[in-house]
């Protein structure tokens, strides 16, 4: 009984790990934040974001675009490691600064 009861958590630990280890390389789809602004962001996610839209992500750039006059794009590296539930970050970064 005690054998079965250490495999049943040694299952249980091995299923946590393969669900809450970011090895899977993601980008979002574009999403636009405001006028002319549109936001993508890559990371590592682990297999529960990429199944069900919850878990943990590292190395996460956001990458924003502005269409229009003066176009640019600008990427920022986000916090790390994050644990989120259906992340579309949405905030405007502003132009690079010359």
């Amino acid at each position: 009984m005690r054998r079965k009861g250490i495999a049943i958590g040694l299952a249980v630990v091995a299923g946590l790990v393969f669900f809450m280890v970011p090895v899977f390389p993601y980008k979002s789809p574009g999403y636009a934040v405001a006028g002319g602004t549109w936001n993508q962001w890559e990371s590592h996610v682990s297999a529960s974001y990429s199944l069900f839209g919850c878990g943990l992500l590292v190395n996460t750039t956001l990458t924003e675009t502005m269409v229009g006059n003066g176009s640019w794009l600008f990427s920022e590296p986000m916090p790390s490691p994050m644990l989120t539930c259906f992340y579309h970050p949405s905030q405007v970064l502003g132009p690079p600064h010359e």
